[in-house]
């Protein structure tokens, strides 16, 4: 099994990390660095944020009600939502569990 274990940038790097549990159950750690241009990740955070704020709305909440559903703070869902912040894969699990949604819906949006 493959396990997609965190996503972040640093610099212009963007660092991917997958855990593989193996037959014998060892695992084996995988990590991925590629180039991301600055602007396409911009763009990227500017439409998960709009994507984020469109679900929120649609189910009626407020950011403080996502903030205590989510156990996030309600200043950084509202950077997340403006673009203005790179958000971990963690904190899409939070929001999704939040919203009361499968955190793929999250990442649904186009480019």
């Amino acid at each position: 099994m493959i396990f997609l274990n965190q996503i972040y940038q640093k610099n212009q790097w963007v660092v991917i990390k997958y855990h593989l549990l193996l037959k014998n159950k060892n695992k084996l750690s995988i990590i991925i660095i590629e180039r991301m241009p600055r602007q396409i990740n911009l763009t990227l955070q500017k439409q998960f944020g709009e994507n984020l704020r469109r679900i929120r709305e649609s189910k009626g909440l407020s950011l403080l009600d996502l903030a205590n559903r989510s156990e996030l703070d309600k200043s950084n869902i509202g950077k997340i939502e403006n673009g203005k912040h790179n958000i971990q894969l963690s904190k899409i699990f939070e929001l999704a569990k939040g919203l009361d949604v499968e955190p793929k819906l999250l990442l649904e949006f186009k480019i």
